[in-house]
């Protein structure tokens, strides 16, 4: 379910970072947000597993293949819903 994912830890932190590069690969995205790489490939998988982000993998004469991730539709649409919240956030503190 889309809403389960949206909220669990780092999700919204790699879609941030995703949206504002075109494309990143695995170690620049543990690198840029300070997250152990098993943590982070448990999380790039829930989010590939559920079409918020696609992989593509640089195999050209290399001995380590990069994993390259990009936002999907869906991770954009997402992105939204960060921004739809936290101006719901920032209403609730005006009240």
């Amino acid at each position: 379910m889309v809403t389960r994912v949206l909220f669990k830890k780092h999700v919204r932190e790699v879609l941030e970072l995703l949206g504002k590069h075109d494309e990143l690969y695995f170690s620049e995205i543990s690198e840029l947000l300070g997250v152990h790489q098993g943590s982070l490939s448990r999380v790039m998988k829930e989010l590939t597993d559920e079409k918020f982000i696609e992989k593509r993998k640089e195999e050209k004469d290399v001995a380590l293949p990069k994993a390259y991730y990009a936002l999907t539709e869906i991770g954009k649409t997402a992105l939204e819903i960060y921004d739809i919240v936290n101006k719901m956030e920032k209403m609730q503190k005006e009240l």
